[in-house]
């Protein structure tokens, strides 16, 4: 089930993006909204317990003048956390 209005999390103090969602549909889920405003997912952690953070940003592509090799950085960056024992997307 996706929010259309702004719902915050009791437990933790984030935004409600998605409830009832396998990790998997979650992730094509916020992959097909990012492809929408050309960002990326670049960074998923996990710290054991039953939280993964998402990181998703803009990629920025420019040579290194260092090494001369293309390096990607990413912007306006944004937080996810898939809560796995909920079901829960939620967004910082």
């Amino acid at each position: 089930m996706k929010f259309v209005t702004t719902c915050i999390d009791e437990k933790t103090g984030y935004t409600m993006v998605l409830s009832e969602a396998s990790y998997n549909v979650a992730l094509d889920w916020l992959q097909r909204q990012c492809e929408k405003y050309f960002k990326e997912i670049f960074r998923t952690e996990n710290n054991g317990t039953d939280d993964v953070w998402i990181y998703v940003g803009t990629p920025k592509k420019d040579v290194n003048p260092m090494t001369g090799e293309v390096d990607v950085w990413y912007t306006n960056q944004v937080v996810f956390h898939y809560d796995e024992s909920r079901g829960y997307l939620m967004q910082e």
